[in-house]
């Protein structure tokens, strides 16, 4: 009988892999508490108890350490959110996709990871509110493949439309993501009692927000010709 060797552990592999982890982690908190021009590289290793000469072997530059937390996080989900486009449009056969199938298949995989680190919303709003290009840049790079291939499959399933009632609809259902996604604790504030949403809740509130956007965005053109 032939035994196989055993693999052993790099342990300054190890000990690199979680170090990256620990300044990853502190950089999701300390953007999501000042955004990207509040912070500095500094203030993450602070946050993370470590030297700045630390985070800056690891990453060299806050641009290059946002763009790594960024795509540890929303990577996988936008390549997830990629294979479940390219289904539904396999699946509708060169006709009009479902709608219903189409948003989930868009929102799902970014609505996990609401579901799984709720902390991250802030970061996200906090990041995308801000004015600086380089963080326009990361997000354009991370999120717009699969955001211009949902717009062009949504499209196609109300060809009624004006391009212009397109834009208009297209607004709404993007402002009713962006909300649900990252803005969801502003939204809180304007009711008066505190809610607990179990995860139950959350599924349910998904389906209610499809389906409100289904009526909206499937009904019959309403703007005149020309509008």
């Amino acid at each position: 009988m032939t035994i196989a060797p055993k693999t052993t552990r790099n342990p300054k592999q190890t000990k690199g892999d979680k170090s990256e982890a620990a300044f990853l982690d502190a950089a999701e908190s300390e953007f999501a508490e000042k955004g990207y021009s509040g912070s500095s590289m500094r203030s993450v290793a602070d946050k993370a108890n470590a030297n700045l000469g630390a985070i800056h072997y690891y990453f060299g530059s806050k641009e290059v350490l946002v763009r790594r937390m960024l795509e540890r996080v929303l990577r996988p989900a936008a390549l997830e959110c990629m294979e479940k486009l390219r289904a539904c449009e396999r699946k509708s056969n060169n006709t009009a996709p479902d709608f219903h199938l189409l948003l989930k298949a868009y929102i799902e995989p970014m609505y996990a990871i609401h579901k799984i680190n709720p902390t991250f919303d802030k970061t996200v709003l906090r990041i995308i509110d801000d004015p600086a290009p380089q963080v326009r840049k990361l997000f354009s790079q991370l999120l717009d493949e699969h955001t211009f291939y949902f717009a062009g499959l949504l499209r196609r399933c109300n060809p009624q439309l004006s391009i212009k009632e397109y834009y208009w609809r297209l607004n709404s259902i993007y402002g009713s993501l962006v909300s649900l996604l990252t803005r969801r604790s502003e939204l809180m504030a304007l009711i008066d009692e505190e809610i607990e949403f179990s995860a139950e809740d959350e599924d349910q509130g998904l389906e209610l927000v499809i389906q409100s956007l289904y009526q909206l965005y499937m009904a019959p053109p309403v703007l005149k010709e020309g509008l």
